[in-house]
């Protein structure tokens, strides 16, 4: 429908430790990006949930920045979205911040977006809104991407196996897509004449002037 807009909320919400490999506590943010959009105005922005935050060993923390949005203004549809959705998934990185050192990537995490579709919308007006809340596991990258004393502590479980890559963290996100009909153009209140009514004015009598008194 080329009258409908549509905008796509990500927010990440909180993330709650497994075996991040840095002792008692870790100080935790995470960086994200929109998808681009069919009708988007504006290129995908890159986002950090920043401050840091404290996430204690096998603690929970909520994160403490809105996430970001797309808009698109016209020309959204639910099948556009379900293409553009499921294009390709969206990562979220997950780093230690530190102030004094290059924050350090400790886990990635793969969030299909395609799901926001597959619940029941709450319709409220001209807004039709689809709002899914996923877990996904951060997964510990690649071999070579974190220091080697951590990718080790990171890849042994507790029965002394060596996965290649482990869920170190998991992280709760919410999707929000909105469906925006444009209004209606709004009629005119000029009340046009009827013709009934013209008719009857045609037919009322019209008022002759007096006559004129003569001259002396």
């Amino acid at each position: 429908m080329e009258d409908r807009g549509c905008v796509l909320s990500i927010v990440p919400v909180s993330v709650r430790d497994l075996a991040i490999p840095l002792g008692g506590f870790a100080n935790v943010m995470v960086a994200h990006a929109a998808p681009v959009l069919p009708g988007a105005t504006l290129a995908a922005k890159r986002v950090r949930t920043l401050p840091a935050v404290m996430l204690k060993h096998k603690g929970e923390v909520t994160l403490p920045t809105p996430g970001c949005a797309v808009k698109c203004e016209s020309g959204a549809d639910k099948d556009k979205m379900l293409l553009a959705l499921g294009a390709e998934p969206l990562l979220v990185e997950l780093y230690h911040h530190d102030k004094y050192t290059r924050d350090l990537l400790l886990g990635i995490a793969t969030v299909d977006m395609v799901k926001v579709l597959s619940v029941r919308p709450q319709v409220q007006g001209l807004r039709t809104r689809y709002e899914h809340v996923q877990t996904v596991p951060f997964i510990a990258p690649a071999e070579g991407l974190l220091p080697e004393a951590l990718a080790g502590d990171a890849a042994t479980t507790s029965d002394g196996t060596s996965p290649t890559r482990q869920a170190i963290a998991l992280l709760s996100v919410m999707l929000r897509l909105d469906f925006i009909d444009k209004p209606p153009p709004i009629q005119s209140r000029t009340r046009k004449a009827t013709p009934r009514a013209t008719a009857a004015v045609a037919a009322a009598p019209q008022r002759a002037d007096p006559p004129s008194s003569p001259k002396a």
